[in-house]
């Protein structure tokens, strides 16, 4: 698990005990640490981590989030969100929440970087919620919530925090659902999509100027599996690639270049891992890594360009 900062700089990763995945490494918890983008100089930021959260917009801190369980199952458990300096040094703690718990979701900065969002299933409420806190201090705010119906399997923040992109499961169908983080409207982008394999869920990532996302479209009856642009709120779609996953194999989208011209792609499923680089408005993919059978590799982003 890793993620690299804004600027390219620095590498942050988790280090997990032996034996430990799943789940049950974001309760346990691993080792954050940071090095710099030529793997070396990695130093030791914080322990007793669960899941790494986003970094700064300067590259300068990156968050991550430390849950502590409940003895009573129906208690939601504890949940905080610290910041560290990407140099080293004392970590602060932003968020404490009782209400979401360990369902909480690290979201990301405000683009003035006042305030941080996250979210997560409120199970008192039986609802997903996005809250946001004052990071130089002060009470978390309730900020929106998706009707109940709605189960959250994935959220990512936009680019300018205008906007928070989230999967779906609704009566058994995967969807894709955007919710304005000042207004809390939300606004549904995809129809719903049936299946037990990835192939046959939305998988999306926003635009860096935030009115577009790429998604991988599942197969729908006789129409093929695609990899699309769709811009919003118009919900108009240009089509980059069509993909026949009747096999099992197809192409999902992981990351896109800082000035929007190119998109990295990974093949799905990977028991041999190959990463590809296409030019965003469609073409010929390149392949840029390849490894031997039985060694997966994880794609951290783009960096340049």
């Amino acid at each position: 698990r890793g993620s690299v900062s804004p600027d390219g700089s620095s590498i942050a990763y988790l280090s997990l005990p032996p034996n430990t995945a799943g789940r049950e490494a974001g309760y346990r918890g691993g080792d954050l640490c940071i090095m710099n983008w030529d793997g070396i100089d990695a130093l030791l930021s914080a322990q007793d981590v669960g899941i790494l959260g986003p970094w700064s917009r300067d590259s300068a801190s990156i968050t991550y989030v430390r849950r502590f369980v409940a003895s009573d199952p129906q208690v939601p458990g504890d949940a905080t969100v610290a910041v560290v300096p990407a140099e080293g040094g004392e970590d602060q703690v932003i968020v404490k929440d009782s209400v979401i718990g360990v369902s909480l979701q690290p979201l990301g900065w405000s683009l003035d970087e006042r305030e941080f969002f996250y979210g997560g299933q409120n199970l008192d409420r039986n609802r997903w919620e996005l809250w946001s806190v004052p990071v130089g201090g002060g009470e978390a705010k309730y900020r929106a919530s998706l009707p109940t119906q709605y189960l959250v399997t994935g959220a990512s923040l936009s680019p300018d925090s205008t906007a928070v992109l989230l999967r779906v499961l609704d009566n058994r169908q995967y969807s894709l659902v955007t919710m304005d983080t000042d207004t809390g409207s939300y606004q549904a982008v995809t129809p719903g999509s049936r299946g037990e394999s990835p192939l046959d869920w939305y998988f999306a990532i926003w635009s860096p100027t935030s009115t577009e996302i790429l998604a991988y479209v599942p197969p729908d009856g006789e129409a093929s599996a695609q990899l699309a642009r769709i811009s919003l709120p118009d919900l108009e779609s240009s089509i980059l690639l069509y993909q026949d996953v009747s096999q099992g194999q197809g192409f999902l989208q992981n990351s896109w270049s800082p000035d929007g011209s190119y998109v990295s792609l990974v093949e799905y499923p990977r028991s041999q891992s190959y990463t590809y680089l296409m030019p965003s408005e469609g073409g010929t993919m390149v392949q840029l890594v390849r490894t031997q059978p039985n060694r997966l590799i994880r794609v951290l982003g783009l960096i340049h360009g």
